[in-house]
């Protein structure tokens, strides 16, 4: 079979400090990367985006830049995943991993990284998502049709307290011994910076992210296997596609 990734974000900002060298780096090993991004209709009434919302036509370039192989959209509005029922979240997100059938899912940690409320929701669904499309009963439950599927693993993309600490960012970071998975990406990190100047307009916060970015380079991306479960003592993997 061949090897797939999906990633699950709330938005396209989420890129800026997500798992994109990651994305990068299996891109270039001729994975199957998938990204889905949850909200594709953008109120630009609201301003709660850290490093600003990205308009669709800008997600697609950065994908690109990437080598994401699909670009995925779930019909939602910035700052109303919150809104949404919980049940209708998880149901769009089963369905893609049943259409899907990646062996490895990413989304953000549980605490969405800013705490912002669309990523907490994604977070959450993601998680429940997992589960339920492996499970023929739950699919039963919300009216899904198509034969269960069981991915392999689900990691949330998380930052240890050290490099939230080194480029002072106002997001959520996780102890060290939450890290399982540490992913080298220095050699993409010409492309991740690329990516992300795919905004048109970034915000103060973008632009100090790239600059900090520039100056002290990005060599490791952090990840925890939230399911299936490990021990605290198990070794680091350095291959989210290890023991696949």
């Amino acid at each position: 079979m061949k090897k797939r990734i999906l990633t699950i974000l709330a938005h396209g900002d989420d890129l800026a400090f997500g798992p994109t060298g990651t994305l990068v780096k299996y891109a270039r090993q001729k994975v199957d990367v998938h990204l889905l991004i949850a909200v594709e209709k953008v109120d630009n009434t609201q301003t709660d985006g850290h490093f600003g919302f990205w308009e669709k036509e800008e997600i697609e370039k950065a994908a690109s830049i990437i080598g994401i192989s699909k670009l995925h959209f779930l019909d939602f509005q910035t700052n109303a995943l919150s809104q949404v029922m919980l049940t209708k979240l998880t149901r769009e997100i089963v369905l893609k991993i049943l259409k899907i059938k990646p062996q490895i899912i990413v989304t953000l940690d549980p605490a969405g990284l800013s705490k912002n409320l669309d990523h907490l929701a994604v977070a959450v669904a993601v998680s429940q998502a997992f589960q339920k499309s492996a499970d023929q009963n739950e699919l039963n439950s919300l009216e899904i049709s198509l034969k269960p599927y069981p991915a392999s693993k689900l990691y949330h993309f998380i930052v240890p307290e050290p490099i939230q600490k080194r480029f002072e960012l106002e997001i959520e970071s996780m102890p060290d011994e939450k890290i399982t998975a540490v992913i080298d990406v220095k050699p993409y990190f010409q492309t991740h910076l690329k990516a992300m100047r795919s905004q048109k307009n970034p915000n103060p916060e973008m632009k100090k992210l790239i600059a900090k970015l520039r100056c002290t380079e990005h060599h490791f991306e952090f990840f925890h296997l939230a399911e299936p479960a490990v021990s605290r003592r198990a070794l680091k993997e350095i291959d989210l596609f290890e023991n696949i």
